[in-house]
């Protein structure tokens, strides 16, 4: 056994709350090995130490009212981490967050084509008018310089 778990089975060592083959394991290791040996020495230090505190009486239901409160805490922590209690809270997130995104693809795409349906309508006038311009249906054949000079005259007058 490497020094790491010896040292987590230490106390469990001190109990005698292990197999007999790792009790033995355990003992030939801290033969060898100077560290945990004194690892080892401070725990049952330790341990002797707290056996010589004097003793306090508690109140009385004091560790029934003490364990009570424990197991509530530890059970409202598993309701808390439990991932089936987020599942309505983030499926209603879900769906609204898609309702507005497509709201607001419908808005932009609506909105956007507006104006270059307005701009495209006034092009086309513009090019209508352009076209349709009356100027030209007096030509008579002539030739382009004369066109251009009886355009010139009649403006200027």
């Amino acid at each position: 056994m490497t020094c790491k778990k010896i040292q987590k089975k230490l106390l469990s060592f001190q109990d005698k709350n292990l197999p007999n083959n790792e009790m033995i394991e355990i003992e030939k290791h801290l033969k060898n090995c100077a560290q945990c040996s004194e690892n080892y020495s401070g725990l049952i230090e330790l341990w002797d130490k707290l056996g010589e505190l004097e003793t306090i009486d508690s109140a009385p239901f004091f560790w029934t009212k003490l364990s009570q409160r424990i197991n509530d805490t530890q059970r409202s922590r598993k309701s808390v981490y439990n991932p089936l209690r987020w599942v309505p809270a983030a499926l209603t997130a879900s769906v609204i967050l898609f309702f507005a995104l497509m709201t607001g693809m419908y808005l932009g795409k609506s909105l956007s084509q507006q104006p270059l349906i307005s701009d495209q309508t006034v092009i086309e006038q513009e090019n209508n008018n352009l076209l349709s311009t009356d100027e030209l249906e007096d030509y008579t054949g002539e030739s382009i310089s004369d066109v251009y000079v009886s355009l010139i005259s009649n403006d200027s007058h």
